[in-house]
């Protein structure tokens, strides 16, 4: 949805904005939208318009709704303007191509004849009508397969590109709370999909806080993105225009962007799009006297060298008011969008092929590519044999998902793999199934909560599935057999055997916030046998572990620190589940931060650390030896039982074990402050005189340390 917003917005906006002071009755509503706030505007107006007399707020409420992607509500707040003769020409326009697009043809007609009566021979409305009395029919292309693509989310996700074998794409997810004024979602995000752990990840982190990116290119070798972001200063139409930026990738990072040729801030240049040789570049800008978006060109010979000054496509390519949305399928063959009265209503995909010399005459790509919603961004090769695109179909919100799409086959069955646990009996969500060819890369699928895949099977020779479960090896099958049974429907079931539950969970700091790719560490407190995984890039991590068993758990991450964690699975029966929750703390370990560490065990009495305490101080002096710039102050406490003279020698005598503890392994004395408390600092109720359970008294019996950096 940014990506159209992109498109839309300084499209659009021009056509009311400068009647804007002449109605206060929607003050807010319209200093929203005159600021682009499109979902706030859109808020204002509901609340402020009282009738259908109210013709230039109704019309930007109904503008508001298409920018936004909602043709359907669009339509709708055009029909509550009670003299629908009194409108722009403007919204005339955009409401005869909604009524063609969501409606019938007919309709749109005697629309357009009654707006003829008033402005006779406008010749926009004569090509409308034109266009649609000699309307072009699209059959339904039974040919391909389209489905939705499994890394879509309840959001805006669009524009997918390919990066190195795998698809990144733009989203509007929930990652934090910041909220765009202009869709009322999440600030655009670059996204990736990993096929193997089914995973959809964030990409580009270090640069994707910094720029609300829609859509998104790479070169071949994947060295090189571009992306268009809002400039930071506004220009003298007192307007923040758009600007394209390219970066490169070196080491193990993103290099900061830079615009990738010079760009009048007067202008828009936005989506652009690179050819596979890395030689041409595609993109949209309003620049040149344009009344709308058109596209340019922009040609170099090597990555070495810059990039020429844009040069316009053709006329008969750049003939509609906005073309927008290229990409590059080859480096003879573009697609873009643009919405045409001959088209089936919203955005549809149009390709021009370059053959001797020049650039064909632009042909819709027709149904099921497009529909009469938006639809833009596809990847393919440039057969279409198979790939993804975007498209508001299927929902009346204008809620951007990307699809997929192959062709059919001549001959297959409709196949359903269903995994389901063993012991349990529960279905199994998220087994990926490798579906493989001799003729094509792997197709990617995901169980549904349902613990099924669909998926149609080709009688290819050596035709055959890879199904795996959290990086373990379920099952191989191989349909040359299995095609040939009777009937068009293949119904297979995957067992999976295993008698660990499946322990998953997200590695967080105190506030609850993600903390990614932190080493973690699971050891059995009965065999001893340790577990390492990492958490991903959000945070999450999963881990096979034995029933009825205690683990206790380290977690290590560069400049945090976090005590020994004990998870148990004791409380759970494998018998009714597969899966067990449980997050693991780990914070920064910035200056005066205080920890507890609650696996420090002393016979009752005693001050000698067991055995059984290892492992905590252990956790501890790794963290200071990977930390030498940090000193730490250790703090020992007691309950209320018994003296408080004797409680506070004892707590001593405790701190100064764990001093000679870490000494002995190596931390030098300079770098600890060892304080016995005693029972003076009671995280509870329970002082002297108090009665109090033993879990109460077991909260004050602790060892703490506070993070000390020299300064």
């Amino acid at each position: 949805m940014k990506s159209k917003i992109q498109y839309f917005q300084f499209v659009f906006i021009i056509l009311f904005i400068w009647k804007s002071t002449a109605v206060l009755a929607c003050e807010k509503a319209d200093a929203a939208y005159n600021r682009l706030l499109f979902s706030v505007a859109i808020d204002e107006y509901e609340k402020c318009i009282k009738s259908g007399k109210e013709i230039l707020s109704l019309e930007k409420l109904a503008n508001a709704y298409k920018i936004l992607g909602n043709s359907k509500q669009s339509l709708k707040t055009y029909y509550r303007i009670e003299n629908r003769d009194n409108m722009s020409i403007a919204s005339k326009i955009e409401f005869a191509y909604l009524l063609r697009a969501l409606e019938n043809k007919d309709a749109a007609l005697t629309w357009l004849e009654t707006c003829l009566t008033t402005h006779s021979g406008h010749p926009q409305l004569l090509n409308m009508k034109n266009v649609f009395e000699k309307e072009i029919i699209f059959d339904e292309n039974q040919s391909y397969l389209i489905e939705s693509a499994p890394f879509n989310s309840p959001q805006s996700d669009y524009s997918p590109a390919l990066y190195k074998n795998s698809i990144v794409f733009s989203s509007t997810r929930m990652m934090n709370k910041e909220i765009d004024g202009y869709t009322s979602q999440n600030y655009s995000r670059l996204f990736y999909y990993d096929s193997n752990r089914q995973k959809i990840l964030p990409f580009a982190n270090e640069i994707a806080g910094l720029y609300n990116i829609g859509s998104s290119s790479f070169s071949s070798d994947g060295k090189e993105m571009y992306f268009t972001k809002n400039r930071d200063k506004l220009n003298s139409k007192n307007v923040a225009t758009f600007l394209i930026l390219r970066t490169e990738y070196q080491g193990d990072k993103w290099l900061t962007p830079a615009p990738v040729i010079d760009q009048n801030p007067e202008y828009n240049y936005v989506h652009p799009s690179i050819s596979p040789n890395g030689r041409l570049l595609a993109f949209a800008g309003d620049m040149g006297g344009s009344e709308g978006l058109d596209l340019y060109l922009c040609e170099r010979n090597s990555s070495d060298e810059n990039w020429s000054k844009p040069k316009k496509l053709p006329e008969y390519i750049n003939y509609m008011k906005d073309e927008v949305f290229p990409v590059f399928l080859s480096d003879s063959v573009l697609v873009f969008s643009l919405e045409s009265p001959a088209g089936l209503g919203g955005l549809d995909m149009f390709t021009t092929r370059f053959t001797q010399g020049i650039w064909s005459y632009p042909v819709n790509l027709g149904k099921p590519f497009n529909s009469s919603y938006d639809d833009y961004g596809i990847i393919s090769d440039d057969l279409f044999s198979q790939g993804y695109f975007t498209s508001t179909r299927d929902n009346d919100q204008g809620i951007d998902n990307i699809y997929a799409f192959r062709k059919k086959p001549e001959v297959y069955k409709d196949v359903t793999i269903t995994i389901i646990d063993s012991i349990s009996g529960l279905p199994i969500q998220g087994v990926s199934v490798v579906y493989l060819r001799d003729d094509s890369p792997g197709i990617f699928y995901v169980s549904d909560s349902l613990g099924k895949i669909h998926f149609p099977a080709e009688k290819f020779k050596n035709a055959g599935v890879v199904i795996a479960y959290k990086g373990s090896l379920l099952q191989t099958i191989k349909f040359d057999d299995l095609l040939n049974q009777e009937g068009d429907i293949l119904n297979i079931p995957i067992v999976y055997n295993s008698k660990n539950f499946i322990l998953t969970g997200t590695t967080i700091n105190e506030e609850g916030k993600a903390i990614p790719e932190v080493e973690l560490s699971f050891i059995n407190k009965s065999t001893k046998d340790s577990k390492k995984v990492t958490s991903d890039e959000t945070g999450e991590f999963e881990v096979s572990t034995s029933p009825d068993s205690d683990y206790l758990v380290t977690a290590k991450k560069d400049g945090h620190f976090a005590p020994v964690k004990e998870v148990s699975t004791k409380d759970f029966d494998r018998n009714k589940q597969l899966k067990i929750e449980a997050d693991i703390k780990i914070d920064k370990a910035v200056d005066k931060k205080v920890f507890q560490l609650k696996h420090i065990y002393y016979d009752y009495n005693k001050w000698e650390i067991r055995k059984d305490a290892s492992l905590e101080l252990d956790n501890l002096v790794s963290f200071l030896n990977e930390n030498p710039d940090i000193n730490i102050s250790l703090g020992s406490h007691t309950d209320a039982r018994g003296k408080d003279d004797y409680n506070l020698r004892l707590s001593q005598r405790r701190a100064e074990s764990v001093l000679a503890y870490l000494f002995d392994k190596g931390i030098h004395f300079s770098r600890i402050t060892a304080k016995g408390y005693g029972e003076s600092m009671p995280v509870n109720k329970c002082i002297n005189g108090q009665s109090c359970t033993e879990e109460e008294h077991q909260a004050n019996r602790r060892t703490e340390i506070k993070i000390e950096k020299p300064q």
